[in-house]
């Protein structure tokens, strides 16, 4: 038995395909006591579904995730309206049903392991990227499961590698920081390895971003309003 029945899928994908969301301001700054009020938001399948399981402690999970995944739904049809990558996707797999029930669930139960609604708008951007063509399936699981890795309070500091492109043996950062992101594959820490700066080869590197960490960057953080960075042309997604 999956860890999803059809039908919270069926409600994921009802929702997906409801421009009600459009309509709505930044929902990762919706209360939940606003969220279980609003009529119209309840009216939306995947809200009205999880909000009617469980009472006490169970209707509050199911309040969060329900967030989770209106924040997650906001951020691919905020991406696509102009472009119409999740319409025409929808429409390719609506010929293969079992397929997009495969798709949608790996995706649910990504949301539903996420912390904090910042990344379920990271993993938008990625799914929405996926639905452009642009990373394949497996590029997305994997940065999916990067998402699920990181800490957000480690974003400044993946931000400020992207831009620097490489910390030397002189500059101060997070020592700490800088090991968790490199174990979430996002840069290269060298660990007192004596590596020369590609700027300034007399100079000892200590950690650079790697492609990886530029796709994060520039894919999952894009219109994302809690972070700001300028695209950097040294870096390009293989």
């Amino acid at each position: 038995m999956s860890k999803f029945e059809i039908q919270p899928v069926q409600a994921f994908k009802d929702t997906m395909c409801n421009a009600t969301v459009d309509s709505l301001a930044d929902i990762a700054e919706i209360s939940l006591d606003s969220l279980l009020e609003d009529g119209i938001i309840k009216d939306i399948p995947a809200v009205g579904f999880l909000v009617r399981m469980g009472q006490g402690i169970t209707s509050i999970k199911n309040a969060i995730t329900a967030k989770r995944i209106l924040v997650f739904v906001q951020q691919v049809r905020t991406n696509s309206i102009s472009d119409g990558a999740l319409q025409r996707h929808i429409e390719q797999l609506n010929n293969s049903p079992e397929k997009f029930n495969e798709e949608l669930e790996t995706i649910l139960d990504y949301i539903d392991k996420q912390t904090g609604y910042i990344k379920a708008k990271i993993l938008g951007n990625f799914y929405y990227s996926f639905l452009k063509k642009d990373i394949s399936w497996d590029d997305l699981i994997l940065l999916a499961d990067i998402v699920d890795a990181i800490s957000i309070t480690d974003i400044d500091t993946l931000l400020d590698l992207y831009s620097k492109r490489e910390y030397l043996k002189d500059d101060n950062f997070d020592l700490n920081c800088a090991k968790r992101l490199d174990r979430c594959s996002l840069i290269d820490y060298f660990n007192g390895m004596i590596v020369s700066s590609k700027k300034d080869p007399r100079k000892q590197m200590m950690a650079r971003i790697n492609n990886i960490g530029d796709a994060f960057v520039m894919i999952g953080l894009k219109n994302i309003s809690n972070f700001s960075f300028s695209l950097n042309i040294e870096s390009e997604v293989d």
